[in-house]
């Protein structure tokens, strides 16, 4: 299996239709202030997901990329700004957060403020950083209740500002003056790294204290193509809020994005949005999956599986869609396997589908999803709202477990119908797609194994090698850490 990484596009290649791969630094690597050595990148260097854009390979599969010169430099000073402590990673937001943090841990020096929610584990993300080689005198945590009372006053004028209800808790005072005393005793940084648009809310405030700093904010979701997706879809009484929400949103999106140095984008598909939306530099950085966590099963399973967050809507509505419009079509030619719904926090509705059929189960959270799916016949994602790219169908596909999806689901992944994926809309098209891969074995082994190829090409190893690359480059005006000479910027 060839050690691959993943696409990382410079939008000014991109406009210009020319598609830019990104090195990994090799020979003398980065020297850090004292005069020590970093850690150098783990994983292969960036490469292009979608075929048409592969650099070259070699006769092994690997890939051959020229070093850059003079990549020396003292170590940079990052500062990640996190919506939550990614403690337990039980969600695809979560994965991906703690993915880009820990390449860019083994990278920089860097400092992280995260915001400290209930059932968050503090303690344990602290001995992971530890792990990473970064003191817990780094880790600045801000309790954040979902309710405080003694910002009331200040919540109600950021309503009133335009602020969208759901990002008003970011925008706390207590966030605010943390962010200030971090800089305050930590110095200015090189790069700040806003984790989520409801941080970027600090962008402004970064900007003033840290004007040196090249500002970054990773959109895990281009969050108003989200809303808008969401609104036509949801019950009726719900429509012209998020409708209203939408308009707040997209605002400020359009803000955030165009006041940051760089953004980051899980597809192209979404970077392009993003560059409607007034993003100067926009650059793909994909979801990854951890392929060692995941073993093909030398034979298929019986079940048919859906994972993913139950509290996130749009996956609670493919699930109660699945249940009800899909399973009853084919459930008798599926025996003896079951309809398993894998993931943390299912709500009551779709609990109560376990006393609807006998031969479907709702799991909740589960320690890891790699034992449902090498249970698998195949994995089915009805899903009708979204942005991003899903780790669900990236986990599927290393597991080797053919994916039958909607074309939303597999939106800015490099699918091609009939050879790594099953598409399908409606839930006749899903039952007949499953009743193929039931019935045809052969079927079933190249959907797998094409999956698993491409999943290989989604490493996290190789994808956080290639933040690194694009961070060490980023320009900074002036201070520590500066670009190396002689390269040019990739952000």
């Amino acid at each position: 299996m060839p050690e691959t990484g993943a696409l990382f596009e410079d939008s000014r290649a991109s406009a210009g239709g020319r598609r830019a791969a990104v090195g990994s630094p090799r020979g003398g690597g980065i020297v850090l202030a004292t005069g020590e050595k970093a850690p150098s990148a783990p994983g292969r260097s960036a490469f292009g997901c979608l075929p048409s854009r592969w650099p070259r390979w070699g006769a092994r599969g690997h890939l051959h990329l020229t070093p850059e010169p003079g990549l020396t430099s003292t170590v940079r000073r990052v500062l990640a700004i996190l919506p939550y402590v990614p403690f337990p990673s039980d969600t695809g937001g979560t994965l991906r957060t703690l993915e880009l943090v820990r390449a860019l841990a083994s990278r920089f020096s860097i400092d992280v403020l995260a915001l400290h929610r209930p059932g968050n584990d503090a303690a344990g993300f602290t001995r992971w950083l530890g792990e990473l080689g970064v003191p817990a005198s780094r880790l600045h945590l801000v309790d954040m209740p979902r309710i405080a009372p003694d910002e009331t006053l200040s919540s109600a004028r950021a309503l009133l500002r335009g602020t969208p209800l759901t990002y008003i808790r970011y925008t706390r005072q207590r966030l605010q003056e943390a962010f200030r005393r971090v800089l305050s005793e930590r110095g200015a940084f090189d790069i700040i790294h806003f984790d989520h648009l409801h941080m970027a809310q600090l962008l402004p405030l970064a900007r003033e204290l840290n004007p040196a700093a090249h500002l970054v904010i990773d959109e895990h979701n281009v969050e108003s193509q989200l809303l808008a997706r969401m609104a036509p879809l949801s019950a009726l009484p719900l429509r012209p809020f998020l409708r209203w929400q939408f308009s707040r949103v997209e605002r400020l999106e359009r803000e955030c994005v165009s006041q940051a140095d760089s953004v980051l984008a899980c597809s192209e598909v979404d970077a392009e949005q993003l560059r409607a939306l007034g993003a100067k530099q926009v650059h793909v950085v994909p979801n990854g999956v951890k392929l060692p966590d995941f073993v093909p099963p030398e034979k298929a399973g019986n079940d048919l599986v859906f994972v993913g967050s139950m509290d996130w809507w749009p996956n609670e509505d493919a699930v109660l869609r699945l249940a009800r419009e899909v399973w009853p079509l084919v459930s008798s030619e599926l025996a003896p396997g079951r309809l398993m719904v894998v993931g943390r926090n299912p709500s009551a509705s779709v609990r109560a589908l376990e006393s609807e059929n006998n031969r479907l189960l709702v799991t909740g959270a589960v320690p890891s999803v790699a034992p449902h799916l090498a249970r698998a016949l195949a994995t089915a994602i009805p899903l009708r709202a979204g942005s991003g790219t899903r780790l669900k169908v990236l986990e599927a596909a290393a597991a080797g477990v053919p994916v039958v999806a909607t074309r939303l689901a597999v939106e800015g992944l490099p699918v091609v119908e009939g050879q790594n994926v099953l598409l399908a809309e409606s839930p006749q098209e899903f039952a007949n797609a499953l009743r193929r891969l039931r019935n045809d074995p052969d079927l079933c082994r190249k959907l797998a194994q094409n999956a698993r190829r491409m999943a290989e090409s989604f490493a996290w190893e190789g994808i956080g090698a290639g933040l690194g690359d694009l961070y060490l480059r980023a320009s900074v005006k002036g201070g520590g850490g500066k670009k190396p000479s002689g390269t040019d910027s990739v952000l």
